[in-house]
């Protein structure tokens, strides 16, 4: 081998190291876990009992709902009509319009 090429290959492979050893890579460090076992009662309340398995009913025959008809209300008995021309315009000729 040449010496050029030996050199190229030395500097690829420490590249290479360099490159897999991440000196700011976050490195794995356990945490001490500790559990107190007490005889006494705690506050934790005991887990709910599951309901029991039931069948699901099958659904229903549903009547389709119809419109019912509405009278119109002029045909209804009595009643008054309510003029409403409290905002007359003599200029207008009109009713105005509430605003």
């Amino acid at each position: 081998m040449r010496p050029l090429t030996t050199r190229v290959i030395r500097s690829l492979l420490l590249l290479f190291l360099l490159a897999a050893c991440d000196p700011m890579a976050p490195l794995p460090v356990p945490t001490a876990q500790v559990i107190i076992v007490t005889s006494e009662p705690t506050n934790t309340p005991s887990p709910t009992p599951t309901p029991a398995v039931t069948r699901t009913p099958l659904p229903t025959a549903t009547i389709p709902s119809t419109p019912t008809a509405t009278p119109y209300p002029c045909e209804a008995d009595g009643g008054q009509i309510i003029p409403f021309d409290e905002s007359r315009s003599a200029a207008a000729g009109d009713n105005l319009r509430y605003r």
